[in-house]
């Protein structure tokens, strides 16, 4: 928006066993009213084999604390 303030909301929504999603929106300060509402899914990928990878171990443990419900 040319001109105005805006805030991006990002939370991670969903953690699969090889990916997850991600939920933003982005709000205009003056009104708040929200501009985007998004999802995007992700995945690790295991650019060698061209496969995702498993969500486990430490990545996992790293992501889990982050997943916030709606």
């Amino acid at each position: 928006m040319v001109g105005g303030d805006l805030e991006v909301r990002t939370r991670l929504a969903e953690l699969g066993s090889r990916s997850a999603r991600m939920h933003q929106e982005i709000r205009r300060f003056r009104d708040d009213k929200v501009v985007v509402d998004t999802d995007l899914t992700f995945a690790p990928l295991d650019v060698k084999a061209s496969r995702p990878l498993a969500i486990e171990g430490e990545l996992r443990g790293l992501l889990a604390p982050l997943v916030l419900e709606d």
